[in-house]
């Protein structure tokens, strides 16, 4: 019995609110919720995005990227939506991460790359860094059943950034591609 109740709570921390624009090529879909909090005499309640405007959450399958993902504290308002882990045969043995975010309150990518930092860097401290070759971040919502205001940053070569705030917290910001503003 306890046996299960432990095994019920670890799959309670990997179930994120989460949805994603898929581009076919992903291998791993899902989603995140922020964890339980640990017991203490004070909690923070982040308010979700409103659910109107956010999609449907998908279950971020793979239990390290779920950590990594529930590991950064967004803006209240926003949720995950979704994360992706997915292969590129120009990358043997590699792989790239997917976050999708939703927050209204997004507009450009420079509202979205210190997010994406917080993800870079949870990402870099995991066990899935070394398997990395890019990060995508993403940020959108729905207005009438169809996805607006898309903003989506990617690090093109993740295993040549250190995300650990060198040389500077500025020039990691700068290391953020746009795709999509």
């Amino acid at each position: 019995m306890k046996k299960m109740i432990a095994a019920g709570a670890a799959l309670s921390v990997l179930a994120l609110p989460g949805c994603g624009s898929g581009n076919g090529s992903s291998t791993q879909s899902s989603s995140a919720t922020t964890p339980a909090p640990a017991a203490s005499t004070s909690t923070t309640t982040v308010q979700a995005a409103p659910v109107d405007k956010c999609p449907n959450p998908l279950a971020i399958t793979d239990p390290t990227f779920a950590a990594a993902v529930a590991s950064v504290q967004l803006p209240e308002g926003a949720r995950v939506t979704a994360g992706r882990l997915s292969k590129d045969s120009n990358h043997p043995g590699m792989q790239a991460a997917a976050v999708d975010i939703c927050d209204p309150s997004i507009k450009s990518a420079d509202d979205l790359r210190p997010i994406a930092t917080q993800y870079a860097k949870a990402l870099k401290t995991s066990p899935l860094s070394n398997s990395l070759f890019a990060v995508y971040v993403a940020s959108y919502f729905m207005e009438n059943g169809k996805v607006a205001g898309e903003v989506k940053v990617k690090d093109p070569d993740f295993q040549a950034h250190l995300w650990n705030g060198k040389p500077s917290p500025s020039a990691e910001i700068k290391t953020w591609t746009v795709l999509t503003e």
